[in-house]
C-alpha cells in the first residue's frame, strides 16, 4: 500500500495532450538556441517558512508521539530563482513580509548568497512591481550579452506585466508562458529543484536547532541558513537534469507518458450529439442477452420507478396547509370585462388609505409629503383615473428599479475572469498590443474615478 500524492483538480484537468512541445521546438529552432543551452532560462518563486519540516528520526517501535522542535514563527519568505539549461543559477531574489524598508533591518542580509536582491511586500508574496525589479536587477545583469535568449515561466500575474514585457522585447529576450496548472510536470524548478531545496533547508534547520536548546530559526540567522541551503542545492548536474526531465533541452515530448494524461482523460466530454446522432444510437443499439438465475429461471429486472421531476422544483406542503387548501375553492373568478372596459386608462386601482399612500410615494421619491398635503387641500375630491394611472406607473417603475435582479450578462461584465487555457509567447506583438490596450483602459477608468471623486468633494 502506498499513500497517493495529492493532485489538485485544476492540475489534473489541464495536463492533457496539447501542442506545447511542437511550438517550443519551433521557437527554439527559429531562435537558433538548440546548441546554446546557456541562453534558455526558467524562473519561478517558492515559499519558505521559518517553521521547517522536521526530518525523520529513530524512535521506539510503536511509539506514536514523536515530536521535534521548530520555530514558532509561521511567516513566509518568497524566494525567486532562475536557472539555465547549461546548469547555471542566477542569484536569488528574497521577498520578506513588510510595508517599508525597515522590514529588512532584522535580517542579516550580508549572510545571504552572493548578490542576493532583497525586497518587501505586505504579505510576503510576489507582485507586479517586484517582478519588474527582478528582471532589471537580476536577469538582465546576469543573463549575459548574447542575444536572443528565451525565458520560460508560468502565468503568474507578476510575470505578465506590460513594462516587463516591453523591456524584454527591447532586449531581444523572448518570454514563453507555460500552459496553466501544468508546472508540476513542465517547469524545471518545480519538477527537480524546489523539492531538494526544501529538503536541504529542513535538514539544515534541524541540525542547527539540535546543537543547542537556545538555537531558534529567526530573522537574524535565516539568511545564513538559507545560504547553506542554496549552495547545497544549486548543483550543475541537478539543474541540467531539471531541463531534461521536463523535455525543454533537448526538446522531448516523450517525457510525458500515457499514464500522465489518465487523470485528465476521466473528465473528457464528447461533443454535443445532434438529433440524427441520437436516432442512429437508438437504431444501432445492441440487444444484450437475458440473464438467467442459477436454477435456470429468467432473472426479471425490476421496472424502474417513475420519478416525478416536477416535485423537485416545488415545496412540499405541510398538513395544515393541505387541510386549509381543501376547505377553500381553488378557482378565483375574475371580471375580465371590467378590467378591459374602455373607461380604465391604466392598470386596475387598489383601494388604499391616503396616509399610507402618501408615505409610500414619499419614500419612493415620486411625490413629497408637502405636495401630497397641498393636493389634498386644493383637491378634496378623489383623484381622477388618469392621475391614478400615472402614479401607479411611476410606482411600478420605482419598485422595478429597487427590486430588479441584474441579469447574468450584466454580472459577468462587471466581474470579468482571467481565463488562460494554453501556453503563450508573451513578447509577441499580439499580446503586447492587447496589454497596451488593457493598460490604457485601466488608466481611463482610474482617471474617471478620480474626476468623479474630485467633483463630489467640490459639491459637498
Amino acid at each position: 500500500m502506498r499513500v497517493a500524492e495529492a493532485l489538485p483538480h485544476q492540475r489534473m484537468t489541464m495536463l492533457n495532450k496539447h501542442v506545447y512541445f511542437k511550438d517550443l521546438d519551433k521557437l527554439i529552432t527559429d531562435l537558433k538556441l538548440t546548441a546554446k543551452p546557456m541562453n534558455i532560462w526558467n524562473c519561478d518563486e517558492t515559499g519558505i517558512q521559518f517553521a521547517h519540516k522536521p526530518r525523520k528520526v529513530v524512535a521506539e517501535k510503536g511509539h506514536r508521539n514523536v515530536t521535534a522542535r521548530t520555530s514558532s514563527n509561521r511567516d513566509n519568505i518568497t524566494v525567486l530563482a532562475c536557472i539555465s539549461a547549461a546548469g547555471a543559477a542566477m542569484p536569488p531574489m528574497v521577498i520578506v513580509k513588510g510595508k517599508s524598508p525597515r522590514s529588512l533591518a532584522s535580517f542579516n542580509t550580508m549572510d545571504a548568497p552572493k548578490e542576493t536582491v532583497w525586497g518587501y511586500q505586505q504579505s510576503g508574496w510576489m507582485e507586479d512591481d517586484l517582478g519588474g525589479q527582478w528582471f532589471e536587477k537580476v536577469f538582465l545583469k546576469h543573463c549575459g550579452p548574447d542575444r536572443p535568449q528565451l525565458l520560460i515561466l508560468d502565468s503568474h500575474s507578476s510575470h505578465d506585466v506590460i513594462d516587463l514585457l516591453e523591456r524584454a522585447a527591447e532586449e531581444n529576450i523572448h518570454i514563453l508562458a507555460l500552459p496553466p496548472h501544468t508546472t508540476h510536470r513542465l517547469q524545471p524548478l518545480d519538477r527537480s529543484v524546489f523539492g531538494p531545496l526544501k529538503k536541504h533547508y529542513s535538514a539544515i534547520c534541524t541540525d542547527y536547532m539540535s546543537q543547542s536548546p537556545d538555537h531558534m530559526v529567526t530573522k537574524a540567522c535565516w539568511a545564513r541558513l538559507f545560504n547553506l541551503t542554496w549552495d547545497r542545492t544549486m548543483k550543475e548536474e541537478l539543474i541540467k537534469q531539471a531541463f531534461v526531465h521536463t523535455g525543454i533541452h533537448p526538446v522531448n515530448p516523450n517525457v510525458l507518458k500515457e499514464e500522465d494524461f489518465l487523470p485528465s482523460s476521466a473528465l473528457d466530454r464528447p461533443l454535443q450529439s445532434t438529433e440524427k446522432d441520437l436516432q442512429d444510437v437508438q437504431t444501432n443499439t445492441e440487444v444484450l442477452p437475458i440473464a438467467e438465475e442459477e436454477n435456470g429461471d429468467i432473472a426479471m429486472e425490476e421496472e424502474p420507478a417513475q420519478i416525478d421531476w416536477d416535485s423537485f422544483s416545488r415545496p412540499v406542503p405541510c398538513e395544515e396547509e393541505v387541510a386549509h387548501a381543501t376547505t377553500q375553492d381553488t378557482c378565483i373568478d375574475i371580471d375580465w370585462d371590467a378590467l378591459n372596459s374602455p373607461h380604465t386608462a391604466g392598470p386596475p386601482q387598489l383601494e388604499m388609505n391616503g396616509d399610507l399612500l402618501a408615505q409610500a410615494l414619499n419614500l419612493s421619491g415620486i411625490i413629497t409629503s408637502d405636495e401630497w398635503i397641498t393636493s389634498q387641500e386644493t383637491e378634496p375630491q378623489a383623484p381622477t383615473t388618469e392621475i391614478s394611472a400615472d402614479l401607479a406607473a411611476d410606482w411600478n417603475v420605482a419598485l422595478t428599479e429597487i427590486f430588479q435582479i441584474p441579469t447574468t450578462s450584466a454580472r459577468t461584465q462587471e466581474t470579468p475572469t482571467r481565463k488562460i487555457s494554453t501556453h503563450r509567447l508573451l513578447t509577441s506583438e499580439e499580446i503586447l498590443n492587447s496589454k497596451r490596450d488593457q493598460q490604457a483602459l485601466k488608466k481611463q477608468k482610474q482617471q474617471k474615478k478620480k474626476t468623479k471623486t474630485v467633483t463630489s468633494k467640490k459639491n459637498n
